[in-house]
């Protein structure tokens, strides 16, 4: 998944964007002073009433099992969530350091919530992860960007199940422009594929299991693309990402690849002038596609969701929104009887919210939670830990501290 806010958190730091701007509103304050217990209640309709300032803090207090932040100064934001076989999850992300760089983190909470190990990994002040996964061998990879002697390059590292790293690679696809790594997933030779943007274009590097670059591949089109997710498919890869028009327009894109990279073809989505994808999963038959939407130069938005056959042809779409009113999502994952997606939504009586929406396997929305708090947060990253709960990370901006933020972790218990 990507953000505009830390695109060039490897150089420059983590500059707030319009969304940070307008989210001022977040999950933390639900929680008891230790930080282990909030929710929200879930409703059954499309349209379900925002909590108002009056809404009794106890009607959240079912749901949200417990809730984490990182330890780091400066600004910290967890952009994966990695479930561990234990029940546990693995955050992967970034947090900026004294000399105004940046450097990748890595947090493991087991399933009641207590920190197992943390660990850097990289140049510090140099390199950043952005995505992540678990291994075969239940270690994890990631990867993302790092500081080169003339642009940015991409980042990939495997560690071992505590975080050990085993080899770390750092190249450059193109000489003269910006490259990074926004998503990877591993190959059934024991290798991995990264995806991400090199130069504007979209762009995939095939990885041996020693971390050696067998190959890299660009893909032409627009103005500008950026891959935010990278799935393995049959004799393939299948890229999706947001690609810019001459016009300024945007759009969903998914790339459909062969096993050395060569493109076999590729589909576009929109619903209206401006559309942002932040995440694709695999699922029977095809792909899920999540993201925002909304009218050229508007304030509002709605989430949106595509579901595609797997020859990319478009099944369904929705979107979910309210007039007036601005909603993303940042995040899906499948479950058994549909999907999970987390996102944000701004009421006016309270500012933005967190919310957490179920959608059955026609894309309707099924029962939300809206998390109606005190401090700005974005979710970045959603995860399945086990058959009833739900990890959810991001960064939030905490109190007397604007210019700054916290990675926070949060175990979310699935309405019976």
């Amino acid at each position: 998944m990507t953000d505009s806010s830390d695109r060039n958190a490897a150089r420059t730091g983590l500059p707030v964007n319009r969304r940070d701007v307008l989210r001022s509103i977040g999950l933390a304050a639900l929680l008891s002073s230790a930080g282990t217990t909030a929710t929200a209640t879930p409703t059954q309709t499309e349209g379900d009433a925002a909590p108002t300032e009056a809404t009794p803090l106890s009607e959240y207090r079912e749901n949200v099992v417990w809730y984490r932040t990182g330890d780091k100064s400066g600004r910290e934001k967890f952009r994966a969530a990695v479930s561990t076989p234990d029940g546990g999850v693995t955050t992967l992300g970034l947090a900026t350091t004294s000399d105004g760089g940046a450097e990748s983190w890595q947090y493991t909470w087991d399933a009641d919530g207590e920190t197992r190990w943390t660990t850097s990994h990289g140049q510090a002040g140099f390199d950043v992860a952005y995505g992540g996964a678990r291994t075969a061998t239940n270690g994890y990879v990631l990867c993302g960007a790092t500081r080169g002697r003339c642009a940015q390059q991409m980042y990939v590292v495997e560690t071992n199940r505590n975080g050990r790293e085993r080899w770390t690679q750092r190249f450059q696809i193109s000489s003269t422009a910006d490259d990074r790594a926004n998503d990877v997933v591993q190959t059934p030779d024991g290798g991995f594929v990264v995806a991400g943007t090199s130069g504007g274009r979209a762009a995939l590097a095939k990885l041996g299991s020693d971390g050696a670059v067998r190959w890299t591949r660009t893909y032409a089109g627009g103005t500008r693309t950026e891959i935010a997710s990278v799935t393995r498919a049959q004799d393939g890869f299948t890229l999706a990402g947001t690609r810019t028009s001459d016009d300024d327009t945007t759009e969903f894109l998914m790339v459909r690849t062969d096993a050395a990279g060569r493109e076999r073809w590729r589909t576009s989505y929109a619903a209206n002038e401006d559309n942002r994808l932040e995440e694709c999963i695999r699922v029977d038959g095809g792909y899920v596609l999540a993201g925002t939407t909304g009218a050229a130069d508007a304030f509002t938005t709605d989430a949106l969701f595509v579901k595609t056959a797997a020859d990319g042809d478009a099944v369904w779409t929705k979107t979910h929104g309210e007039d007036g009113q601005e909603f993303t999502a940042d995040g899906i994952v499948a479950l058994e009887d549909g999907y999970a997606a987390v996102g944000t939504r701004s009421v006016d009586v309270v500012g933005p919210q967190m919310w957490l929406n179920g959608l059955d396997g026609n894309g309707n929305r099924t029962w939300t939670y809206t998390f109606g708090t005190e401090r700005a947060e974005q979710p970045h990253a959603i995860t399945a830990m086990d058959a009833e709960h739900l990890g959810i990370c991001g960064s939030r901006n905490p109190p007397q501290r604007r210019d700054e933020y916290d990675g926070f972790v949060a175990k979310v218990r699935l309405p019976k």
